[in-house]
């Protein structure tokens, strides 16, 4: 009877650990398609930008591009700033735009609530990535606390 709590408890271990995997690559996918469109659309990926955030919804899910940490997993940095946004769903880029407004890619209204919907209801994943040259690398991810409290590591949750 041991051995099938032990094999239970492995075999547990080893599904929460694929399946967390396997949401940080979904998420390292979201945020490589939306740096290729903005640059297919733009020309380029500024300089300045040295982190992606991706927050997951059952709805969809939206990239911040921007540099400096927003407040997610620590301080928010004095000097932070957002360089675009992208809202993907169901494989594919929505759009593409920036806090002022402007439209890189993509229709205006995706829908009559903007395409966001019950976006912030229920549970929002964050995974965080850090640009390398060109390429982002996964750095965490947590539960987004609505409370205003920076988020709490998935791994927390294990």
């Amino acid at each position: 009877m041991k051995w099938f709590f032990a094999f239970a408890f492995f075999f547990f271990i080893c599904n929460t650990s694929v399946s967390v995997l396997a949401d940080e690559n979904k998420a390292q996918m979201v945020v490589e398609k939306c740096a290729s469109a903005y640059i297919k659309s733009t020309g380029h990926l500024d300089g300045g930008i040295d982190r992606a955030y991706v927050e997951e919804s059952k709805l969809m899910s939206a990239v911040s591009f921007s540099h400096g940490e927003f407040g997610y997993f620590g301080e928010r940095d004095k000097n932070y700033s957002q360089f675009f946004y992208c809202e993907f769903k169901d494989g594919k880029v929505l759009r593409i735009g920036d806090i002022s407004g402007n439209l890189f890619y993509g229709k205006k209204e995706i829908n009559k609530d903007g395409g966001y919907g019950d976006f912030y209801k229920g549970k929002i994943y964050i995974y965080s990535f850090l640009r390398k040259g060109d390429s982002f690398e996964f750095y965490g991810s947590g539960l987004y606390a609505v409370d205003g409290k920076p988020a709490k590591s998935l791994s927390d949750d294990k």
